[in-house]
C-alpha cells in the first residue's frame, strides 16, 4: 500500500512543486529519483529480510518513509526534496519483499489470501492516491499532502508490531552483515538496475551507446563475481538460475510492459481528443475499480483453473483491450473508451495476483523475499521500457501504435503462460521439478542400487498405481503395522495419509501425473524396515503440508508404535522461516521426534542413505542419518531453541577419530563438528556460536561452516576448509557451499 500511495501521490502535486520551486526540473528529477531508488531497494530489501527476519526489515523501511515524509515536507530546496523522495522510495520498496517474508514465515495456510491482500492494498492506494492529494493539497497545502505517507508508516508499524507471532533472527554485528550480504554482488545488481533505468529514459543519444556498453560490462562482471567468487551470492542462484522463477520474472516484466504503454498512453488520447473531463474521469474511474474486482476475484479462479489458466484469461483481456484500442478515433461513443479501460483492469488483477501466486509457491521457502524483490523490480524496469516506447511514437498516431504493441505483447504473454509454462506428464514422472539448481543437470532420478556401482531407474519401473496391504503384503511383514497405515485417509481439508510400501506418506491433495511419479519412487526406493516405520512427508508438485494435518494424523498411532516412527521430508513442508522441518514438528506435536537425514533406500532392513534433491534425483550420501528434535515446551526456562541430537551419523572423511558425539578431530587446531544443515570447522574448545547447531538443512545446499572470528582464526579455518573441501565425494563437493561463522 506505501509504495503504491507514495508513487501515484506526486502525479497531483507536480503542479505545486514546480510552481514552488520555480526554474527547475524538481518534478522529473522526484519522481525519477524515487523510482529509481526503488527498482535498486526491492531485492536489496529482500536480501536483507532473508539476513535480518522480514519484519525488521519492514520496519527499518517504514522508519525511512517517516524520515522521508517528514524531510520532503519540509523541504526548503528542490535538492532537498528530491533526497526526501529517494529516502522515501528505499522504505516504501522494502515493504513487498519484507511482506512476502513475512507471509512465508508465518506458516498460514491462506497464503492466496494474503497475496491478494497486498495485491487489492496497492492497486487502491494507487488508484486512490491522485484524488485524496488533490482534495487534500487544496485544503491545506502540499506540504501537509506530502506528509501523508508518514502517518501512514506510523500506522502500519503500530500494526506490524502488535501481529508479531515469531521471532525474528538475531540481529548479526557489522561485520558479519557485511561478509554476508556480499557487498560487490549487490553494489553490482545496483549499478546494473541504474544504468538500465537511465538508459531507457536519456534523452540525450549520443549517451545511448556509452550506457549501454557500461551495462553490459557491469552485467558480465557480476555474473563473473556471483558464480565464482562470491561465497553466499547476493542473487541465489536458486532464484536467478531457476527456470520457473525467471519464466515468472519475465512474464511479469512482459505484462507490465505491455499493460503500462496502454494504460500511459490511454488518458494521454482522451485529453488530446477534447474528451470532456466527466467524462475522462468515468473512462479513468472504471480502471481501479474493475482491477481490484480481479485482485478479488483472482483467488477462485486460481483454485478452478490454476495460475496458467487465470494468467491465459488476462492474456486474453489485454489483447482484447489492444484491439478496442485500435479502433479508438476522437468521435467515437464513450462507451467503447469504457470498453477499452474495462478490458484493460481486468489482467492488472488477474496476471498481477497469478504470477505472485506463482512466484510464491514456486521460490525457495528461504529465498522468497529475494525473489519478490527481483519480481518488483521487473515491474518497475517494465514500466521504464514501457516509458521509453511512449518517447518514440508520434503524438497523432501513438495510441493506436501503443495498442498494437500491447495486443502483441498480451499474445506473446498467453503463448508463454500456456504453450511454454506447461510441463508434459513424461518429463513430471522423469522426476521433472520446478524446484531447479544450477548445478543439477535434469535427468531420470538414481537412486542407489543396494550393492555396487549405480543403476539407472525410472518411475516407470515402480508401482504408479496406490499400495494396498491387503492385496500386496508387505513382506517381510513390519512389527508396526496398524489401522491407519493400510488404508487411505484424509488428515485435513487438502491433504491424504496413503500407505506406501515401506510406511505411510502424508502429502496434500495435486495433479494426478505428479502423484503417480512420487508414488511410483516411493514404493520403489524406499528400504521396508519391519522394525522402523518411515512416514513420508510432502510430495512434488504440491502444495506445502501442514504441521497441523501431520499432527491429526499422529493422534491415530498408537504410543507402541510412535516410538518406531522416523519421519523424512520429501517435498515442501509448511514451517516457520528458520525453522527445521523437525523441530517446528516436535513443537506442534509436543514431544520428541525423531527425523532421517536423507532418503532411506536399498534392500530390506539395509538402509542406504541419499539426500533427495529438488528435482527429485538423488544426492549425495549425508553426514547426518537419523537426528531427534526436542520440543520447546521441555525448556521452558531456557529463551533458546533447544539443539538436536544427532543419534547416528558417518564421519566426514576417513581416518577421523572421534572425540566426541559429532565430534572428531580435524587437525591439533581443529575439529569437525557434524550439524544438521552439514560440517562446521572450529578450534577445538567451544566457541561461542552455537547457533550453528540449530541452522537448518537447505535442500539441495551442504553447508560446510567455519569460525571466523578472528582474522588469523578466519584464515586459517577457511584453508582447512577448502581443504576438507576437497576430501569430500565429487557429489557432496559440488553441492557444498562454504560459510564463514562470524
Amino acid at each position: 500500500m506505501l509504495h503504491g500511495w507514495c508513487s501515484a501521490q506526486i502525479a497531483s502535486l507536480l503542479p505545486l512543486l514546480q510552481e514552488h520551486f520555480s526554474g527547475t526540473l524538481v518534478g522529473t528529477w522526484a519522481t525519477a529519483g524515487f523510482f529509481t531508488a526503488a527498482a535498486v531497494a526491492a531485492p536489496v530489501g529482500g536480501r536483507l529480510a532473508e539476513i535480518l527476519g522480514p519484519r525488521r526489515v519492514a520496519a527499518y523501511g517504514l522508519v525511512l518513509v517517516g524520515c522521508g515524509a517528514l524531510a520532503a515536507a519540509s523541504a526548503s530546496s528542490a535538492a532537498w526534496l528530491v533526497a526526501a523522495r529517494v529516502i522515501t522510495g528505499f522504505g516504501a520498496a522494502v515493504q513487498f519483499p519484507a511482506a512476502l517474508g513475512i507471509l512465508r514465515s508465518s506458516g498460514t495456510t491462506r497464503s492466496a489470501t494474503g497475496l491478494v491482500a497486498i495485491a487489492v492494498a496497492s492497486e487502491a492506494a494507487f488508484t486512490g492516491a491522485p484524488a485524496l492529494t488533490t482534495w487534500l493539497a487544496g485544503l491545506a497545502g502540499w506540504r501537509v499532502a506530502i506528509a501523508v505517507p508518514g502517518v501512514l508508516a506510523a500506522a502500519a508499524m503500530v500494526v506490524l508490531i502488535s501481529c508479531r507471532t515469531e521471532r525474528s533472527p538475531r540481529r548479526p554485528g557489522f561485520r558479519k552483515l557485511v561478509g554476508a550480504i556480499d557487498v560487490p554482488g549487490m553494489t553490482g545488481s545496483c549499478m546494473a538496475i541504474v544504468l538500465l533505468l537511465v538508459w531507457l529514459t536519456e534523452p540525450l543519444a549520443r549517451y545511448r551507446w556509452t550506457l549501454l556498453v557500461a551495462l553490459l560490462v557491469v552485467v558480465v562482471l557480476l555474473a563473473i563475481w556471483e558464480s565464482q567468487f562470491a561465497a553466499e551470492p547476493f542473487l541465489p542462484p536458486a532464484v536467478v538460475a531457476n527456470p520457473v522463477q525467471l519464466g515468472v520474472f519475465g512474464r511479469a516484466m512482459l505484462f507490465f510492459i505491455a499493460f503500462y504503454a496502454l494504460f500511459y498512453g490511454l488518458p494521454s488520447w482522451l485529453s488530446s481528443s477534447g474528451s470532456s473531463p466527466g467524462k475522462t474521469a468515468l473512462v479513468l474511474l472504471a480502471v481501479p475499480v474493475i482491477a481490484i474486482g480481479s485482485c478479488l476475484l483472482a483467488p477462485r479462479l486460481l483454485r478452478r483453473i490454476g495460475v496458467r489458466g487465470t494468467l491465459a484469461l488476462g492474456s486474453t483481456s489485454l489483447i482484447g483491450a489492444g484491439v478496442f484500442a485500435t479502433g479508438l478515433t476522437p468521435g467515437a461513443p464513450v462507451g467503447f473508451a469504457l470498453a477499452t479501460a474495462a478490458l484493460l483492469a481486468i489482467p492488472a488483477g488477474l496476471i498481477n495476483v497469478g504470477l505472485q501466486n506463482r512466484l510464491y509457491h514456486t521460490a525457495p521457502a528461504d529465498h522468497t523475499s529475494v525473489a519478490g524483490g527481483i519480481y518488483r523490480t521487473s515491474q518497475f524496469v517494465g514500466g521504464g521500457v514501457a516509458a521509453a516506447i511512449i518517447g518514440l511514437t508520434e503524438p497523432q498516431n501513438s495510441l493506436r501504435l501503443l495498442a498494437v504493441f500491447t495486443a502483441t505483447g498480451a499474445v506473446i504473454l498467453l503463448a508463454t503462460s500456456v504453450v511454454i509454462g506447461r510441463v508434459s506428464p513424461k518429463r513430471r514422472s522423469h522426476g521433472f521439478e520446478p524446484q531447479w539448481q544450477p548445478w543439477h543437470k535434469w535427468h531420470p532420478a538414481r537412486p542407489p542400487a543396494p550393492d555396487g556401482p549405480d543403476r539407472v531407474m525410472s518411475v516407470h519401473d515402480g508401482r504408479r498405481e496406490r499400495f494396498n496391504p491387503a492385496v500386496q503384503p508387505r513382506s517381510p511383514l513390519p512389527l508396526w503395522a496398524f489401522a491407519a497405515s493400510a488404508a487411505v485417509g484424509r488428515i485435513g481439508p487438502g491433504s491424504v495419509a496413503e500407505p506406501v510400501r515401506a510406511g505411510v506418506w502424508l502429502r496434500p491433495d495435486g495433479r494426478q501425473a505428479w502423484l503417480d511419479a512420487d508414488r511410483a519412487r516411493l514404493n520403489r526406493w524406499l528400504c521396508l524396515q519391519t522394525e522402523v516405520l518411515t512416514v513420508v512427508l510432502g510430495g512434488h508438485g504440491t502444495s506445502e503440508l501442514g504441521l497441523e494435518e501431520v499432527a491429526s494424523w499422529w493422534r491415530t498411532v498408537p504410543l507402541e508404535i510412535r516410538a518406531k516412527a522416523r519421519f523424512v521430508q520429501f517435498g515442501p513442508v509448511q514451517v516457520p522461516s528458520g525453522y527445521a522441518p523437525g523441530q517446528a514438528l516436535a513443537d506442534v506435536l509436543g514431544e520428541d521426534v525423531r527425523f532421517y537425514g536423507g532418503f532411506p533406500v536399498g534392500m530390506a532392513n539395509a538402509p542406504r542413505f541419499v539426500e533427495m534433491l529438488s528435482d527429485a534425483s538423488h544426492g549425495w550420501i549425508p553426514f547426518v542419518r537419523e537426528i531427534t528434535y526436542y520440543p520447546v515446551s521441555r525448556f521452558r526456562r531456557s529463551s533458546k531453541l533447544p539443539a538436536p541430537a544427532i543419534e547416528t551419523l558417518r564421519p566426514p572423511a576417513k581416518g577421523m577419530a572421534q572425540l566426541a558425539p559429532s565430534v572428531y578431530r580435524f587437525t591439533p587446531d581443529a575439529v569437525v563438528e557434524v550439524v544438521q544443515a552439514g560440517l562446521w570447522i572450529r578450534p577445538p574448545e567451544e566457541t561461542a556460536h552455537s547457533e550453528v547447531r540449530l541452522k537448518p538443512a537447505q535442500q539441495d545446499v551442504h553447508a560446510l561452516f567455519y569460525a571466523a572470528d578472528g582474522k588469523n582464526q578466519e584464515s586459517r579455518m577457511r584453508q582447512l576448509a577448502l581443504d576438507l573441501h576437497g576430501r569430500l565425494d565429487a557429489t557432496a563437493r559440488k553441492a557444498t557451499r562454504i560459510i564463514p561463522v562470524m
